[in-house]
């Protein structure tokens, strides 16, 4: 039996299958479409243990600082973060693409873009599609 898929209040899937490529983002009705992000869900704790074996704990007082300075010194300025609540659970997603525009959108589809920001993040997983918008 599959997995039930998670929806969103307005119906929309909070994670998209591996092969499945979002619509651009639009906020008019009644063809509403909301913000996906591209990347991954890393806990706190992952990227604290990432610091200490990278041996960079000591520089950062803050973890997301940490997140987002190992992304940009992997040449990959388009990326950020969004805090999303899953499973009653407030965790961090590292995004490398959002739906927001085409170009934006097709950062997702440049391999060598994705595999350095999985290497910089420590991440063994694939990235995926996870809904952003409050709705």
């Amino acid at each position: 039996m599959p997995a039930e898929i998670q929806l969103s209040r307005r119906g929309f899937p909070l994670l998209l299958d591996l092969d499945e490529t979002p619509k651009l983002r639009n906020l008019r009705l009644p063809d509403i479409y909301p913000r996906y992000g591209f990347g991954w869900i890393v806990p706190d704790d992952v990227l604290v243990r990432h610091a200490e074996e990278n041996d960079k704990a000591h520089m950062y007082d803050d973890v997301l600082n940490y997140g987002l300075q190992v992304l940009q010194d992997a040449g990959l300025p388009e990326c950020d973060f969004w805090h999303i609540r899953r499973n009653g659970v407030m965790t961090t997603l590292w995004f490398i693409a959002t739906n927001e525009s085409p170009e934006k959108r097709d950062l997702a589809s440049n391999k060598e873009y994705v595999e350095r920001a999985k290497a910089a993040l420590g991440q063994t997983e694939d990235a995926r599609w996870h809904h952003m918008d409050r709705f």
